[in-house]
């Protein structure tokens, strides 16, 4: 927040023409002209109407603004990219090439190399990291973390997936290389070995940096490498809260709760960016296939944006395949505006025991999703739709 003497002026936001330019110079222009009485604590006047001293200077501060806004809005990469998990194949993309600032996607990397220490034994989830000045003094988002205090690295990584926590992003790295550069090194080293061809990381967490870059593409493969290498730790990126020092922090990933079968992964924002999100998703059909599909979404205005583009991506993909349940062993029977296709048949559930299925939430392409299960001599059966 700027300061004029002791008087804080209000933060200008980003305009979108003219007139809510001159509204928000009109908002300001007083505040810069506060005088300070020289008694300390005394409270500021305000300036007679006659003066004009400082409004050409807020004029031109908010012009700049106005146009830095507009020019890094119209410099970021709106791209999307579509994978099915199991095969690598792409079903659909957009700008999947072009580069752009990874934001807190960087993190998947940092999560890639610590898994990779765990799962060769370095380390555990219960080994105990110190914190340093640097790791402290990151910005946020953060877990506002001390230095000289210790973490363990299964709160480190709660707080990365949960929290996008940049200070624990540096704790991470400083914990396994000795030094954010040595860190960075392996993380640049990796995404070549991955086949990441057109991402460069400079950080651990992704905070702004001019020479940090990746594309859609680049992500996606990072995405599904963190899946097929790692699956015995794929569960904790369906976390949604965390408790850490007397406090529970919730997930930033929404998706989580809006869209069924969602397995988590990592959002990012940073302004020159804008809203990006990594998700995966899995459902099954009628015989109890799995069907796994990745999308990655670049350069939204605002998180329901991403989230909604997100969903508009993967749930065509679910309702082609018949891809409607969100467990092997349950089945369920679609219906258009709450009345029930007539036409079905029974199938026996893959449980000696009855099966309890908790009713779907309605999906943006308003097809609903009822559930109908009997048990017949202890089997259970559901009603698919022939």
């Amino acid at each position: 927040m700027l300061l004029h003497g002791r008087v804080p002026i209000k933060p200008v936001a980003k305009v979108s023409n003219f007139e809510e330019f001159l509204g928000a110079y009109e908002a300001n222009r007083s505040v810069l002209d506060v005088r300070e009485d020289s008694s300390i604590g005394a409270t500021p006047k305000l300036p007679k109407e006659r003066s004009f001293r400082n409004r050409p200077m807020l004029l031109l501060f908010l012009l700049f603004m106005y146009i830095c806004g507009g020019v890094c809005e119209a410099k970021r990469v709106h791209a999307y990219i579509v994978v099915n998990v199991q095969n690598g194949e792409i079903l659909s993309k957009k700008n999947a090439d072009k580069s752009c600032p990874p934001a807190s996607l960087t993190k998947k990397m940092t999560l890639y190399l610590l898994f990779e220490a765990i799962s060769t034994g370095r380390i555990t989830f219960n080994t105990s990291l110190p914190v340093s000045a640097r790791a402290a003094q990151q910005i946020p988002t953060k877990l506002h973390l001390r230095e000289g205090n210790r973490i363990s690295v299964k709160t480190a990584v709660e707080a990365l997936i949960v929290k996008s926590a940049n200070d624990a992003a540096v704790v991470i790295a400083e914990g396994l290389c000795g030094s954010v550069e040595q860190f960075v090194k392996k993380m640049n080293a990796k995404a070549k070995a991955l086949g990441m061809h057109r991402t460069h990381f400079c950080n651990p967490s992704g905070v702004p940096d001019p020479k940090q870059k990746t594309t859609a593409r680049d992500m996606a493969i990072l995405a599904r490498a963190l899946f097929l290498r790692f699956p015995r730790f794929s569960n904790l990126f369906k976390l949604r809260s965390f408790d850490y020092n007397g406090r529970t922090y919730f997930t930033h990933n929404y998706l989580l709760n809006k869209f069924q079968g969602t397995n988590g992964i990592k959002t990012g924002y940073v302004y020159t960016s804008g809203y990006s999100v990594s998700t995966s998703a899995s459902r099954y059909d009628a015989s109890g296939q799995e069907f796994h599909f990745l999308a990655v979404v670049i350069g939204k205005n605002s998180s329901v944006e991403r989230d909604n583009e997100a969903i508009g991506l993967l749930e065509p993909l679910f309702l082609k395949k018949r891809a409607v349940f969100y467990d092997a062993n349950a089945a369920v029977l679609p219906c258009k505006s709450g009345i029930p296709l007539l036409n079905s048949r029974a199938i026996k559930c893959n449980q000696k025991k009855p099966i309890f299925i908790r009713a779907a939430i309605c999906t943006n392409s308003g097809i609903n999703l009822l559930l109908k299960q009997y048990v017949v001599r202890k089997k259970s059966y559901a009603l698919l739709p022939q």
